[in-house]
């Protein structure tokens, strides 16, 4: 995947966690990189171990802070995701690129 698009699903991810505010921003990101694995860096390219992390440590509450990082990408990225999860987003954003081919392009 391209740094460039990387660089924007992480903006949008950082904007997406916003509400929680910076500290605790950063606390998730520590504890994701520390007890599941995923350094915040490879959130793009580990879309699904994100969205489970974030689900093991805020249960239910994880669809909220999941449906703000995918408005997020749909007002920043040009997307229309029609109430996909981010694992999706993440799949329409490399589609939108040419990175990912449909059955026929």
């Amino acid at each position: 995947m391209p740094e460039d698009l990387k660089k924007q699903i992480l903006r949008c991810v950082d904007a997406g966690m916003n509400p929680l505010g910076e500290s605790a921003r950063q606390s998730v990101y520590y504890h994701i990189e520390k007890v599941f694995k995923v350094r915040r860096e490879e959130i793009p390219d580990k879309p699904k171990e994100f969205i489970d992390s974030l689900r093991k440590i805020f249960g239910p509450g994880a669809e909220t802070i999941e449906t703000a990082i995918v408005r997020e990408m749909e007002a920043t990225m040009n997307l229309n995701l029609e109430d996909e999860g981010f694992v999706k987003a993440v799949e329409q954003a490399k589609k939108s690129r040419g990175l990912i081919h449909g059955s026929r392009q």
